[in-house]
């Protein structure tokens, strides 16, 4: 799903956008496997961080994945070679902290005691 800075082949598409893959099958079996790793430890400090002696904000994420496809096989009951494919892919993202946090309301603006917030 594309949400947002797609190119100039959409036209003027406001929202999101599908794009959908066809993989054509192969006789022989294939895969791929992708990581990336990122955590504030293997990072550098900002100049400005560094000149106000601020040490580095945590920003870790982890992306790991793979995908693998072939020929459908079963032993003695059928053989799918240049008829029946199959294709499987997974991906798996996690992170925690970077990026801006969601600020608290200073107390000006929180509802006073028997009030509604608006």
């Amino acid at each position: 799903v594309q949400t947002t800075g797609m190119s100039a082949e959409y036209g003027r598409t406001s929202g999101g956008l599908f794009n959908f893959v066809m993989k054509s099958g192969q006789n022989q079996v294939h895969g791929s496997a992708l990581f990336e790793l990122r955590n504030e430890d293997l990072d550098s400090n900002t100049f400005l961080g560094n000149f106000n002696h601020t040490p580095r904000a945590r920003d870790r994420q982890l992306d790991g994945g793979g995908s693998f496809g072939g020929p459908v096989w079963i032993p003695k009951v059928y053989n799918g070679k240049d008829k029946t494919f199959f294709y499987f892919a997974l991906e798996r993202f996690y992170t925690s902290g970077g990026g801006a946090s969601t600020p608290r309301p200073t107390r000006c603006f929180r509802p006073r005691a028997g009030r509604r917030a608006t």
